[in-house]
């Protein structure tokens, strides 16, 4: 399954439609975001499909980074039935080892 962009619009939807759901928020020319695309990307290559990965570009979508305090970027929030798990905030190792952390979902 490939990251799916998604707007504010959709967004509760997709969230509260998945058991599962991996949202990271993004900006535009953010280098920290680029550094975890790829591994963002691998890990949603490996989840089932009762894993939701989503992407939101905060600009396109400003009242979903307001909704949930965004202020750097990126985040990545877990959610599990449309509540939040967990969280990890910017670009740096501890986000990489978190979204590994986050391919046992691979059989959730």
């Amino acid at each position: 399954m490939a990251i799916r962009d998604i707007q504010s619009a959709d967004f509760d939807a997709v969230v509260a439609g998945s058991p599962w759901a991996i949202v990271c928020f993004t900006r535009p020319k953010c280098p920290w975001c680029a550094r975890v695309a790829e591994p963002l990307a691998e890990l949603a290559a490996t989840v089932s499909d009762n894993v939701a990965v989503v992407k939101i570009d905060r600009e396109a979508s400003p009242e979903l980074a307001q909704r949930f305090s965004v202020r750097s970027f990126p985040v990545l929030i877990l959610f599990k039935n449309g509540s939040i798990r967990e969280a990890s905030a910017g670009g740096g190792d501890n986000t990489l080892e978190w979204i590994e952390s986050l391919k046992e979902l691979a059989e959730a």
